[in-house]
């Protein structure tokens, strides 16, 4: 879906992502706008995050103009000197989640959804769980135990 962005930014498009705001099991969320040369794109944060995230200045989005995959953009990320900072892992590190062992390098998406980082929706995964939850399998798994219970 695309929103034309009327006054500031001529030229500028606004893209949305797939909405995550029926995963009400993931808690509360505020929208952050990421801005690259010439798109927008909304990602979602626990409220506790969102003044934190502004603080650090622009984030943008990892091939945010190409065309979605499976519904799917890139990931929130922002750059200080020459590294590369993912959103994701930064709430992880700020929430003050530690990976159970030294293979959980990888910050997930429980719902597969890259630009949902409530701190809910994270975790720390080694690459084959990675792997595994590509299409948020894990938050669909998750969905069903709810419901049984």
């Amino acid at each position: 879906m695309t929103e034309h962005m009327l006054g500031e930014g001529e030229g500028v498009e606004r893209l949305n992502h797939p909405s995550p705001l029926a995963d009400e099991a993931l808690g509360p969320f505020v929208e952050m706008i990421c801005r690259g040369q010439d798109y927008e794109l909304t990602a979602l944060l626990s409220p506790e995050d969102l003044g934190w995230a502004l603080a650090r200045g622009n984030w943008f989005v990892t091939h945010g103009r190409q065309p979605a995959k499976r519904g799917q953009r890139g990931y929130a990320v922002r750059s200080e000197g020459k590294r590369l900072l993912w959103l994701h892992k930064e709430v992880l590190i700020r929430a003050g989640v530690i990976p159970p062992s030294p293979a959980h390098t990888i910050g997930d998406h429980i719902n597969g959804v890259r630009l949902d980082c409530r701190r809910r929706n994270l975790r720390w995964a080694t690459p084959k769980i990675n792997a595994n939850n590509i299409h948020g399998f894990a938050f669909k798994q998750m969905e069903l135990e709810l419901w049984a219970s």
